[in-house]
């Protein structure tokens, strides 16, 4: 759980450190290779490209109106939240997947050459449009399905609990009475790690609403009350999702032996990141295996902080570049822990099939779900 939470942190922090200075790369490349008739790399096509989705998007999320959506959401009843939350919960899986898919092609595009033609250009500015509409479509989803928890959180306890056990039980009900492979298994495993990691941003974003909305003012009460909210939606989740592998695994005859070789998947995507044609940065190959998209929460996480942190005048600008100077020392920590950690899964696995497997007997369960 902790290696997939880490993963998912470094695509996140790559968002916010590095993809800022790619983009300005990639724009005065652009422009230089635009005056000089040159032709541009594909990695910083791809840069430019996602770093212009970063940025309209989160201009488009600027006009969305919070205490509107907040009080509606609130106006509506315990068994309107749950269908609400529920139904956003649906279209945001159903985004990932598309999404991923989308962002895989203008990867295509610009990785590789294109045959010339008239509708060249049409071509790939149809397929940024959609990749804009989808980012800006995927962020409110995002945006709605936080405030969304932010009310049951701000309710009577009861209405956190009746929202968090009807959403685990449809959760349950669709995973324990299906038949599953080892594929499956593996992406049900990597869908509840990426779900994990958003629920902890989701919750941060709330907490720190809050605390703007109080004016940064609290008490001992407050502080408990918030926690035991949290403390409820962290456990809830990982109980819930430990019910659900244990069943699936004993419905299906699987081997819980399965999940060490999952943990060596991701170890390998995470070592040899660089090394896989396409590849645009080190996260590129495991978060697309993970199946995390970080634009559309980066979008969610900019909004919501644009407006609770002081950010104007000399003293906004201080603090930005303390938050940029440390989400960097965090990213190169993540990814240093990251590459240590994962090198040694790899070994480890190397050496238990040297040891466990006969002479002449070779091991593919690894190589077939890759």
């Amino acid at each position: 759980m902790m290696f997939g939470f880490f993963i998912c942190l470094e695509s996140f922090l790559f968002l916010f450190t590095f993809l800022p200075l790619r983009f300005v790369v990639g724009i005065c490349e652009w422009t230089w290779c635009t005056l000089t008739c040159r032709t541009m790399r594909p990695t910083a096509k791809y840069d430019a490209v996602r770093g212009v989705h970063f940025m309209l998007c989160c201009i488009a999320l600027q006009y969305v109106d919070v205490s509107l959506v907040y009080h509606y959401i609130r106006g509506q009843a315990v068994i309107k939240l749950y269908v609400i939350y529920n139904l956003l919960e649906i279209v945001d899986k159903l985004c990932c997947a598309f999404g991923q898919d989308i962002f895989d092609s203008l990867l295509a595009r610009s990785t590789y050459p294109q045959p010339p033609g008239p509708f060249r250009m049409l071509v790939s500015f149809t397929f940024f449009v959609i990749a804009l509409v989808y980012v800006v479509i995927h962020s409110l989803v995002l945006f709605h399905l936080v405030i969304a928890l932010n009310v049951a959180m701000n309710s009577p306890a009861s209405s956190l609990v009746t929202l968090l056990v009807s959403n685990q039980f449809v959760e349950l009900k669709g995973s324990v009475f299906k038949r599953f492979s080892k594929e499956n298994l593996f992406q049900i495993s990597c869908s509840d790690l990426v779900e994990r990691f958003q629920i902890v941003v989701y919750l941060i974003v709330i907490i720190a609403h809050n605390l703007s909305d109080l004016g940064w003012e609290v008490n001992q009460e407050w502080v408990w009350n918030q926690l035991s909210m949290v403390g409820t939606v962290i456990i809830s989740e990982i109980l819930v999702d430990a019910i659900k592998h244990c069943f699936v695994i004993k419905f299906n005859r699987l081997e819980p032996s399965l999940y060490p070789k999952f943990l060596t998947i991701l170890a390998s995507d995470v070592v040899t990141g660089r090394l896989v044609p396409g590849s645009v940065d080190n996260t590129n190959t495991v978060t697309r295996r993970v199946g995390f998209i970080s634009i559309p929460l980066g979008c969610l996480v900019v909004r919501v902080f644009g407006h609770v942190l002081p950010l104007e005048g000399a003293g906004g600008i201080a603090l930005l570049l303390c938050m940029w100077l440390c989400c960097v020392a965090m990213k190169a920590l993540l990814r240093v822990q990251l590459l240590g950690w994962s090198v040694k899964i790899v070994n480890k696995h190397k050496k238990a099939e040297e040891h466990i497997v006969p002479r002449g007997e070779v091991v593919r369960e690894v190589a077939d779900m890759q």
